[in-house]
């Protein structure tokens, strides 16, 4: 139950101090770098498009992150000390997730990361660019400490 009221915690802070990320312009201001790796992954063969709103999960991002904090299984990481991954999810322009990645220093954590991400099946409103919905990356920087 600690691992968990942790982890939900971090994620608050993480969410707090980096933001959203919509696109290349967004990521400067965030302080959250999207690897070419992923833009290429995710096909943004173009510089993504910053909206004039940012993609909201239904009920918010509390809401969203005390449904990750639900689905995700400490007991599945194998490591002592701290880590960090930052896992990138694309919105579709109808609000559906349709591609998530992680990048980070653990790859059991990156995996719980993205099983975690999986496991959450609403669909969000997506980012709008003159009031148009948009494909948009959505990056999401975790880390945790196991004793």
């Amino acid at each position: 139950m600690f691992k968990k009221l942790f982890f939900l915690f971090i994620i608050g802070l993480s969410a707090l101090y980096y933001g959203q990320s919509t696109g290349l312009e967004n990521y400067i201001k965030s302080g959250v770098s999207i690897p070419d790796e992923i833009l290429t992954k995710f096909g943004f063969s173009e510089t993504p498009y910053k909206g004039d709103t940012d993609p909201q999960f239904p009920g918010g991002m509390p809401i969203f992150r005390m449904k990750l904090a639900e689905n995700f299984d400490a007991a599945a990481i194998e490591t002592q000390g701290r880590v960090s991954t930052t896992v990138y999810i694309v919105i579709e322009d109808d609000g559906t997730v349709s591609d998530i990645a992680s990048i980070g220093t653990n790859e059991s954590f990156n995996k719980e990361a993205e099983r975690s991400f999986k496991s959450i099946k609403s669909t969000w409103t997506p980012a709008k660019l003159n009031n148009k919905p948009i494909r948009s990356i959505y990056a999401f920087p975790i880390s945790m400490t196991f004793e």
